[in-house]
């Protein structure tokens, strides 16, 4: 027989939870879990021990006996402990020991979930995070979307309070608005809350201790403050039972709202009427008669061997959550039987692997037992009010597993879920506001004057039409008289724009000078043969000449007055027409990119396909409103009347007014975009609208060859004979050639449908509807804004440009990087930041620094040995030492002339009186890298410096524009010549000044005295030696 030892902890001290998790009236359940191991033949071979003790919901009580368990026992997993703070220790410890452990009772922390450092624990009760989660699923469900929250100072109220408040957070429908802890359970301190709450919420939600006469009070209080009414909503969160059923002294069952204490307060009623208004969140909820089944056993077994509690159990009802120590118990043991059968005996004591096969379901005596992947258990929530019956009722259900949250109602009527609030569901914020300020006007009593008015002037406005039709008859034709004038421009108001130089063209827009633009401005338009540009209104105009000036009747102003009111994006506006000159006007509005024509002679100007395709969409949406409208055709289409707006919309012009144009001549230019049939009646050559179709595909031709039309540059035929034999026709009709430009690809379906314009017979040609209907199937399911094609292409050219632009700022970064490196090479960083900035750099006086002056010794002897580049050579590998020696020490290199080398510490950066301890220390440090240095090309020579040091004021400024120099002046630095030039090679010369600073503050140094020595310029000075080794 396989050996297992079970740790069981239980509470037995704390007589305030014996009710719920009491050992006295609970640990038999283990028995009879095992009972049901033995029926289902789990671990048959296995003989299993349980090992009891108690931590009483102590911390340090579940600490030692989880450790006893472990060590002393040597336990193969922990049933326990029963509250939430012993729980997180033994759940460490156990974590620690790679054992799996079973908390359950009123542990309901989070923590417990997920976390590594809990990682072998498998819980049996919903956590307060899953409670939260519900809470905010509720409240979603009746669109609750704020609420109120009141907890206690219990382990389990502090935890929810922590996890709803996350779960509100995350949640951007519900939210809390306030929230208190109730640290006194008296009425007062109750009634003072919901004062407080009264006017900032209706959705109460209370958190108590698991003791329900609580909850009465609770409700009292609120009646107190006259919230029991169908505005406040007040739910509570239990742990097991169903909230509304308390269990006595004696073990009787009782209503909440009933007191138990003897002798009542008699508000029983008043209790029961505010609990009408209370919902319950139960975590835990089962068939009363199978509980009461199970507590029974309970009880009976507690009672024999080898609990043998006797007379002390006669007194005792089962605790209410004795069922979860059944459910952990047979829950191991399918885990555990689970793993022997995949694994054999090796995995019995891995933590890990049990939770990891605790993943499973099982109907167990708490309920239908649910173990997630984590070993969590998946809850069903339950949330409860009274029926009319005064009986508990589910209406919701939410069952939460890891990510999955389902929200069952049970009860979907409305009217039934809230019969105590009318049959509604009470709204989070009143209709009036919480102040009761923000009501709804009442429309009768507050607008009744207004319908009174409103009624009189309807009966005077009626009257007033019924007088006004009269007049509105005569009025009719007046206007009608005025709106055919409507149209007429005084030729005073045509304002000349000046002339300026530019070639002249009898039909198209396109004239000024050159401009890389794509748009020509007014001032660059020269007056043409066919037309002439004016101001009119402030706005610019372009005004066609008509050469002929027939008299116009009424028909005829009319006519124009119609074709004033044309409105459509692709159709140019016809402004009016100016008759009072010697010859006649026709207005158009001004499109600043000129015709189709203007933008085909552009080389500057881009075009692929979609910009041809485009194009020639808004020509056909033109065409087809003219061809519906009362004009029914345009007669005239060519190049030049298709213009281009600021927005590279087309809009067609010259249309209309056929009164004038028939006897006018077509032009040579207009003949070539002319059908057959049209030119050989030259009785008729105004126009019809298969002509119309027939000039598209010529102008689409020249739009495709970016060419003029019939591309006459490059023909051998002159437009003369062309026309001629377009106009004779035959079996070799003559036609465009339809090549394309080689920056433009183009549908073969477009051209297809270009060449079907152009049939010899009119019936043969399609019409405008059916070629609008083909042009949008060839560009089915994508944008055909032109501006937005233009747009994109500029975004493209930007995004081009801002990848140069970084590009570039990188290399400029880069160099600016080792500019700088360079500049603080030569100059201070504070004092190189100024000048970069442009500042200047004011002379600084500085009060203490230590000055370094050294000189290489018998140097002029030694570069009498060397050529000039040796020299160079030389000074460069020894400055070198110098400059990776000053780098390690906060000293400033000033300059070298020649063989002498100056520095100084303290500035430009005043730091104290470490400036003498700086300078001595690089010093020595300068002397020990001189040892290995030889000369390269003298090996046997040796180089030996003489350093001197002086401490006193001086001044520093930069001097010079030309390669600025940061540059030192004063007393001081003659000193600290002397003392070198009066020093020995191989020695540090100090003056008395730096010898006093140096023994003052930095005793470690050594120095001796070198007696009175005669300096030039200095007479007797006092110098000491500084003593070091090398």
């Amino acid at each position: 027989m396989q050996e297992l030892r079970i740790g069981l902890l239980f509470n037995r001290q704390n007589t305030s939870r014996a009710k719920l998790i009491g050992y006295l009236n609970s640990a038999s359940a283990v028995d009879i879990a095992m009972q049901r191991v033995r029926e289902d033949h789990l671990l048959d071979n296995f003989n299993v021990t349980f090992i009891t003790d108690f931590d009483d919901c102590d911390e340090s009580l579940a600490m030692e006996a989880t450790s006893s368990l472990l060590l002393d026992y040597n336990v193969d997993a922990i049933i326990g402990p029963t509250c939430d703070r012993p729980a997180l220790t033994a759940a460490i410890i156990a974590a620690y020991f790679n054992i799996p452990i079973y908390p359950w009772g009123m542990v309901t922390t989070s923590n417990l979930a997920g976390a590594e450092i809990y990682a072998t624990c498998i819980s049996l009760m919903a956590t307060t995070e899953t409670v939260a989660e519900s809470i905010v699923e509720i409240y979603r469900y009746y669109q609750w979307t704020e609420y109120g929250f009141i907890s206690t100072d219990t382990d389990k109220c502090t935890y929810l309070r922590s996890d709803i408040q996350k779960a509100s957070d995350r949640d951007n429908e519900t939210y809390i608005t306030v929230q208190y802890v109730l640290y006194d359970y008296s009425v007062e301190s109750m009634r003072d809350i919901f004062s407080r709450m009264k006017n900032r919420t209706r959705v109460i939600t209370i958190c108590l201790p698991d003791e329900l006469y609580t909850a009465r009070r609770f409700m009292l209080a609120a009646s107190d403050e006259k919230m029991i009414n169908d505005e406040f909503v007040f739910v509570f969160l239990v742990t097991t039972g169903n909230g509304y059923d308390d269990v006595d002294d004696e073990g009787n069952v009782r209503k909440v709202w009933v007191d138990m204490n003897s002798p009542g307060d008699g508000r029983d009623e008043e209790a029961r009427l505010a609990f009408e208004k209370t919902f319950f969140i139960i975590t835990s909820m089962v068939n009363a008669d199978e509980q009461l089944d199970f507590k029974q056993e309970v009880m009976e077994r507690m009672k024999l061997p080898p609990y043998s509690c006797g007379a002390a159990c006669n007194e005792l009802e089962a605790a209410d959550l004795a069922s979860q120590l059944h459910d952990a118990v047979y829950l191991y043991m399918l885990t555990l039987n689970r793993s022997v059968e995949e694994f054999g005996l090796d995995q019995i004591r891995n933590g890990s692997m049990v939770v990891t096969l605790s993943e499973d379901s099982f109907d167990g005596e708490s309920g239908r037992v649910v173990i997630d992947s984590t070993g969590q258990r998946c809850p069903i929530i339950n949330f409860v009010n009274l029926n009319q019956s005064y009986e508990a009722q589910v209406v919701l259900q939410i069952s939460i597993c890891e990510l999955d949250k389902n929200v069952t109602p049970v009860i979907a009527e409305t009217s039934k879920v809230f019969h105590a609030y009318g049959g509604k569901t009470p709204p989070p914020v009143p209709i009036c506001g919480f102040t009761g300020n923000n009501c709804p006007l009442n429309f009768v009593k507050d607008y009744l004057w207004i319908v009174v008015v409103g009624v009189v002037i309807i009966v005077i406005a009626v009257l007033a039409v019924l007088g006004a039709l009269l007049v509105a008859y005569k009025q009719k034709k007046d206007e009608q008289e005025r709106l055919n004038m409507a149209w007429q421009i005084p030729l005073l108001q045509l304002l000349k724009i000046t002339n300026k130089a530019g070639i002249e063209s009898q039909r198209s827009l396109q004239s000024g000078p050159s401009t890389t633009s794509t748009k020509i401005t007014m001032e660059s338009r020269t007056e043409t043969n066919r037309f002439a540009f004016f101001l009119y209104m402030k706005e610019p105009i372009a005004a066609e000449k008509i050469n002929v000036r027939p008299p116009l009747l009424r028909e005829d102003m009319s006519y124009l007055r119609k074709m004033r009111d044309l409105q459509s994006d692709n159709l140019n506006r016809f402004i009016g027409m100016c008759i009072e000159g010697p010859i006649y006007y026709t207005c158009w509005r001004y499109c600043s990119r000129g015709s189709i024509k203007d933008v085909m002679t552009k080389t500057s100007i881009t075009m692929d396909g979609f910009f041809i395709y485009c194009l020639v969409k808004d020509i056909v949406n033109g065409l087809f409103y003219i061809h519906k409208s009362f004009m029914g055709y345009h007669g005239y289409l060519t190049s030049s009347a298709c213009l281009v707006d600021d927005r590279w919309q087309v809009k067609i012009s010259a249309y209309g007014v056929p009164f004038l144009r028939e006897i006018e001549k077509r032009t040579e230019e207009e003949q070539l975009y002319t059908a057959p049939e049209i030119l050989r009646d030259s009785m008729n050559m105004v126009g019809s609208p298969e002509g119309d179709i027939y000039s598209l595909a010529i102008l689409f031709s020249e739009m495709v060859a970016r060419t003029s039309a019939w591309n006459l540059e490059n023909r051998k035929e002159d437009a003369d004979e062309i026309i001629f034999m377009v106009k004779k026709g035959g079996r070799q009709k003559l036609r465009p050639e339809l090549e394309c430009h080689e920056s433009i690809e183009v549908n073969p379906a477009l051209l297809a449908l270009c060449r079907d314009c152009w049939e010899e017979e009119p019936r043969d040609r399609p019409d405008i509807a059916t070629i609008k209907n083909l042009l949008r199937n060839m560009n089915h399911g994508r944008s055909d804004n032109l501006m937005d094609h233009v747009f994109n292409m500029l975004e493209q050219y930007a995004t081009t440009l801002e990848e140069e632009v970084e590009e570039r700022m990188k290399e400029l970064t880069e160099e600016k990087k080792k500019s700088d490196l360079l500049l603080y090479r030569m100059l201070p960083k504070q004092v190189a930041d100024k000048l970069k900035l442009g500042q200047s750099v004011q002379p600084e006086t500085f009060e203490c620094v230590t000055l370094f002056f050294s000189d290489v010794v018998s140097f002029t002897t030694l570069a009498s040995k060397c050529t000039p580049l040796q020299v160079v050579t030389l000074l460069n590998e020894l400055y070198t030492i110098f400059d990776s020696v000053i780098d390690e020490h906060d000293v400033y290199k000033v300059e070298t002339i020649g063989d002498g080398y100056l520095c100084v510490s303290g500035l430009p950066f005043r730091n104290g009186t470490e400036h003498i301890k700086e300078i001595c220390n690089m010093s020595i440090g300068l002397l020990r890298g001189l040892l290995p240095f030889r000369v390269p090309h003298l090996p046997t020579e040796r180089v030996n410096i003489r350093i001197g040091v002086h401490t006193g004021s001086c001044v520093a400024g930069v001097v010079g524009l030309t390669m600025p120099r940061y540059c030192l002046f004063g007393d001081t630095v003659n000193t600290a010549s002397r003392m070198e030039s009066n020093g020995k090679a191989g020695q540090i010369h100090l003056s008395s000044d730096a010898n006093d600073l140096l023994s003052m503050n930095y005793p470690q140094f050594r120095t001796e005295s070198r007696g009175e020595v005669i300096v030039k310029g200095k007479g007797v000075m006092q110098t000491f030696w500084l003593v070091f080794t090398l």
